[in-house]
């Protein structure tokens, strides 16, 4: 079962499990399709609703990865879960599923029904409206949306109250009255029911209490005076013969007279953290002792203020004491009483005293700063409580007092910018973003966020992980520096953030002292851990934490791997390590500048070589175990573990090539290869096998495998990427060190890089001699899984010399005999593809059962370059079958996908894919200029038209020299080649019709 949550917060789970979906975008997009299930949208208008500022090409590419995104997370995968889907996708719609298994929260408030809606019904459903619908989100349609949302909980709570109020049930009145002022701050009907409540009670201070807050709500929100509804029943009730008192009802506990709030008032505006502040009363409503906790500068403290003070007068008191300045726990209970006002009466203990006085009191207690103070914090918070009935206590700090009936609530940074925000218009919906152009006004009153300075702003803001004090003090350097100077120097920014305010804390005036208070908290073994944990990059498992920081370490403090868990659990109480709930197992990371600090006291230890070599010996291991597990039934798990770690495997590789560690750069990289093909990170395979074969090896005779190995991996990267001389030679020098040192296994890899480049190069020949040779080698090894391999490509030579029957064939056996020997769907799915390709080629219907087959498995598998083959595969069928709009919109995904993965040889096919796409549809001149780009690129690159697929150029040429007299033609198709790459895919993905 799917529960969607989208009233005063954003919240997707499964069975209890919360998925995350990783942008804005995503959650808004899933937001819309879940609140209008079963309504069928065209993908063109979800485009120009979610980016109506982009390119109508850029629109529907953002779409697609933001869909992408949302079925990765939300469709249901294994056995056990539901098999109808949620979403319903085709090339022209998509649907939420009505018939799907999901609960929303939204469609659970119900219809307007206020008529023969019982009060426990109206209970239920007013129950489950715990803020605005989608707090943080602004777009347009969400504002609508969150109207009529608000609407009807209103008319709903409004009816409840009336009715409540007609059956006399005062409590209940009270209860519902204050939990809508919570939510909306003035309603005029729940203020009117709350005094009417408390006059047949008989309590008339309270109501008039009650009319005070509601004209100062009215005045604050909306600069308006009460109603003359609400004016006129407050005359009445006050008069002698108002309402009755209940006879039914107990009189509320009297309460001790009103003190008022001893609430610090900041001196600056609060920023954000709406969706924070409800959830914090929320919780204040349901606990008696809430202890906010996270890093030092998150905003604790400002959070409770604000919180503490939009409890208000409703909370019955509240009392504010700061302990950062107090050192002594033994003068925790006297500071609680100097801020109370409360005197000690020997020979009662001051404990005592402070729970007589707080007995029959209604009083929210806000505890600030407890980390340092913790023990003492918890027990007087203990003893208090157990005295108190109706006290509440909200505690601040790095720690949680640990008590029972503790909820603890991390305080979260502030919020980011979205993925892909780009204009300051985007970039300005991120709490991080508005809190440094608020301070930096202070200091320079007429900044502006500009397209020039709103990627420097998102930069600063992001690389100080939105933490509030950090913000507050790089806006602070716009004093002397540009926002572009003090994005460059955040490398050395415990430096850079020392401008804080001189009458501030000691440990709030700079970055480094903040942190500084925290660790300075630690114990010995706390400390190596966390210094120890900077070696890890984008986050870490608990093995992985057990092996860096339970090594033996030459210079420092020694810690068991045992003892890891304990000491990380008290790293993650005193917020300076974040847990990250991951399935099947939790990660945990360091935000960054936490992380930067920690490095620091890496180095001061001298501790920054012996952490470092025990991170590449762990992931170097990782590495090689996780190899054959690609290849095996288990490798979607293995290539998400791997995706998980690609951080910190890109800094172990940067570090043996730093050190000069020529053996484990190599196998590192050859490791990792696999997971780079599978997941598209061409780009940096081949960045990483170059640096990695410039290590020098020092003629080590055992490094030669190694290095022949990558300079295969290399050419093959090479061959995806269409630098097919750079393969050629990789492949050639691969080939020659293997020859030189015997090694069989490594000269049939080589052939069949040299049979990819041929292939690639229209040498078919050539390919087809390479590819056999490296099958016989591989048949003398008696490799089977090779051998299948060999088939296959051998196949794909075969196919375009024009034996398109013994392609089939070789392609069924391969298939054949990968399937018996088990092989992982990786495989099965590209021999599904290259048989499909082939079948097409044939006019054979199966192929597109085959290619359908084979793009699921790369859809799950998250392998993007495979999906955009097959993809393309299928649009060239439908394009054959007269399915012009499923033939362009495959072409334009397709041609997406490559023109990302810098895959230009596939790029050009789908160029000449929508070329034909253009003249099936009449678009003569575009489509020319499509073929004349193709033309040249293939030129340029030395690729010629495929043999399997000149039937369908020759056939779509044909029909564009029926459209265009030839002088039209030939200006069409110069224009064409004068187009760069980028130039003819922008071109090619824009929805113009040219005349």
């Amino acid at each position: 079962m799917l529960e969607v949550r989208l009233l005063g917060q954003f919240d997707v789970q499964r069975d209890s499990i919360r998925l995350v979906l990783p942008s804005r975008h995503a959650q808004s997009l899933f937001a819309y399709l879940v609140l209008t299930a079963g309504t069928s949208h065209r993908r063109e208008k979800l485009a120009g609703l979610f980016w109506p500022d982009s390119t109508e090409e850029n629109a529907r590419r953002n779409l697609r990865q933001e869909l992408w995104r949302v079925r990765k997370v939300v469709e249901p995968r294994g056995p056990g879960l539901p098999t109808l889907p949620y979403l319903l996708v085709d090339e022209i719609h998509l649907t939420f599923n009505p018939r799907s298994e999901y609960w929303l929260d939204v469609a659970a408030l119900g219809q307007p029904n206020l008529v023969h809606a019982s009060v426990q019904e109206l209970i239920d459903e007013v129950a489950l409206y715990r803020g605005e619908l989608l707090p943080g989100f602004y777009e347009e349609w969400v504002l609508v949306e969150r109207e009529r949302v608000r609407a009807l909980f209103e008319q709903k709570i409004n009816r409840l109250l009336v009715l409540l109020v007609e059956e006399k049930r005062w409590d209940a009145v009270l209860e519902w009255g204050e939990r809508w002022i919570h939510l909306e701050r003035s309603p005029e009907p729940a203020f009117r029911a709350l005094m009417t409540a408390y006059c047949a009670l008989g309590d008339r201070s309270r109501m008039a209490t009650v009319f005070e807050r509601c004209t100062l709500a009215l005045r604050e929100d909306l600069n308006v005076e009460p109603s003359p509804q609400t004016r006129a029943l407050f005359r009445q009730l006050s008069k002698e013969d108002a309402l009755p008192r209940s006879e039914t009802v107990v009189p509320p506990v009297p309460t001790p007279q009103k003190r008022a709030t001893n609430l610090p008032v900041p001196l600056s505006s609060f920023i954000g953290r709406e969706r924070e502040c409800n959830e914090v009363r929320q919780l204040l409503s349901t606990t008696r002792l809430l202890t906010l906790t996270g890093a030092g500068g998150v905003g604790k403290t400002r959070l409770a203020i604000q919180a503490a003070g939009e409890l208000g007068i409703s909370s019955g008191g509240i009392t504010w004491v700061d302990f950062a300045a107090l050192a002594d726990g033994r003068l925790v209970a006297q500071e609680v009483a100097n801020s109370l006002g409360v005197h000690e009466a020997p020979p009662e203990p001051l404990e005592g005293t402070l729970a007589n006085h707080l007995r029959t009191g209604h009083l929210v207690l806000v505890l600030d700063n407890c980390e340092h103070l913790i023990h003492a914090c918890a027990q007087l918070a203990e003893r208090l409580l157990s005295a108190c009935p109706h006290l509440k206590i909200l505690a601040t700090s790095r720690e949680p007092l640990g008590i029972m009936g503790e909820t603890v609530w991390r305080v979260p940074s502030l919020t980011l910018p979205p993925p892909g925000a780009r204009t300051p218009e985007e970039l300005g919906s991120s709490e991080a973003v508005r809190l440094f152009i608020d301070r930096a006004r202070a200091v320079r009153p007429r900044f502006e966020m500009t397209e020039e300075n709103a990627l420097a702003v998102t930069e600063i803001c992001r690389r100080l992980d939105g933490i509030p004090l950090a913000i507050e003090l790089a806006a602070a350097r716009l004093k002397v520096l540009s926002t572009e100077e003090i994005a460059a120097r955040l490398d050395d920014r415990f430096h850079l953030l020392t401008l804080g305010s001189r009458t501030a804390l000691p440990r709030h005036q700079t970055l480094h002292a903040l942190i500084d208070w925290s660790y300075d908290l630690l114990t010995a073994p706390e400390r190596a851990v966390f210094r120890r944990l900077s070696v890890f990059a984008g986050g870490f498992s608990l093995e992985a934490a057990e092996a860096v920081c339970g090594a033996d370490y030459p210079t420092g403090e020694n810690v068991r791997s045992a003892d890891v868990l304990d000491l990380l659990a008290q790293l993650i109480a005193k917020s300076l390590v974040v847990v990250e709930p991951r399935e099947p197992r939790l990660r945990y990371r360091m935000l960054e500048t936490i992380r930067q600090y920690a490095h620091d006291r890496l180095v001061e230890a001298r501790e920054t070589d012996p952490a470092g070599r025990v991170h590449l010996d762990y992931y170097l291991g990782l590495a090689e175990k996780a190899e054959p597990e690609i290849r095996g039934s288990n490798q979607t798990a293995w290539l998400d573990r791997l995706e998980d770690e690609h951080d910190n495997l890109g800094t172990a590789l940067h570090r043996a090539i730093e050190t000069g560690n020529a053996e484990a750069a190599l196998r590192l990289a050859c490791a990792s290869t696999a997971f780079w093909e599978v997941r598209g990170y061409f780009v940096e395979a081949r960045e990483r096998l170059g640096a990695v074969l410039r290590v020098p090896d020092e003629g080590k005779p055992r490094l030669a495998l190694l290095r022949a190995r990558a300079l295969s991996d290399a050419g093959y990267m090479g061959f995806i990427q269409s630098d097919f001389a750079k393969a050629r030679s990789l492949g050639d020098e691969a080939m020659a060190i293997s020859k030189e040192l015997g090694d069989k296994e490594g000269l049939a890899t080589a052939l069949s890089i040299l049979f990819l480049a041929a292939w690639a190069q229209g040498d078919y020949v050539s390919a087809r001699e390479k590819i056999e040779q490296s099958l016989a080698i591989r048949r003398e090894l008696g490799d089977r899984r090779a051998i299948a391999l060999a088939l296959k490509s051998l196949g794909l030579a075969v196919r375009e010399l024009g034996d398109y029957a013994k392609a089939r064939a070789l392609m069924e056996e391969s298939l054949s005999q990968l399937r018996e020997l088990g092989e992982p769907w990786v495989i099965i799915g590209k021999c599904l593809m290259d048989n499909g390709a082939t079948a097409s080629a044939q006019g054979d219907p199966a192929a597109s059962t085959l290619l359908e087959e084979a793009l699921a498995i790369f859809e799950k598998l998250g392998d993007k370059l495979d999906v955009a083959r097959c993809m393309h595969d299928l649009a060239a069928i439908a394009a054959r079958q007269g399915d012009v709009s499923a033939a362009r919109s495959r072409f334009a995904t397709g041609l997406a996908f490559f023109r990302d993965l810098g895959d230009t040889r596939n790029l050009i096919k789908c160029l000449e894919g929508l070329g034909g796409v253009c003249a099936a549809e009449g678009n003569a001149q575009k489509a020319a200029r499509l073929y004349g780009a193709s033309e040249a690129l293939r030129q340029a690159l030395g690729t010629p038209l495929p043999t399997s697929y000149r039937a369908d150029y020759e056939r779509n040429l044909s029909t564009l020299r029926t459209q265009l007299d030839e002088s039209s033609l030939s200006a069409a198709w110069a224009e064409g080649r004068a187009l760069t790459m980028q130039q003819a895919a922008i071109y090619a993905l824009a929805e113009t019709r040219d005349h």
